[in-house]
């Protein structure tokens, strides 16, 4: 019996305002998952140069999954965009803390405040 991915499984929902994109995901974010995540990934990082992934609706993170963040965050250095990543249920941090290659993913308690309003320029 092959394994099939559910469409329930995993699912991204996306908002964006003043300037940040916040992706909230939600399930289990694995190899079945990735290709739908880093395609919801990759158009906010053209469209914005703040972004904020939420884990806490993860209720699993493969490494298949970690990898993708990885190379996010690895992209958002090089391409000159900001990334910050909403820390999740103790399992799924678990999977960043086993990983060297996480330790620059800057992880966050919360999205409140993580890139405070850009201020429009003083006319004088």
């Amino acid at each position: 019996m092959q394994l099939q991915p559910s469409p329930h499984r995993f699912r991204v929902e996306t908002r964006q305002q003043d300037g940040v994109a916040l992706l909230c995901l939600f399930g289990a974010l694995d190899m079945f998952a990735i290709d739908h995540f880093e395609t919801k990934l990759k158009a906010v990082e053209v469209q914005t140069r703040r972004v904020i992934l939420d884990l806490r609706g993860l209720t699993s993170l493969e490494s298949s999954g970690l990898g993708v963040i990885v190379r996010a965050q690895l992209r958002s250095r090089v391409d000159g965009w900001h990334l910050a990543v909403v820390r999740g249920a103790p399992k799924v941090d678990a999977v960043f803390s086993k990983s060297p290659l996480a330790r620059g993913v800057r992880m966050v308690k919360s999205p409140d405040g993580v890139f405070p309003p850009r201020s429009e320029p003083v006319a004088g």
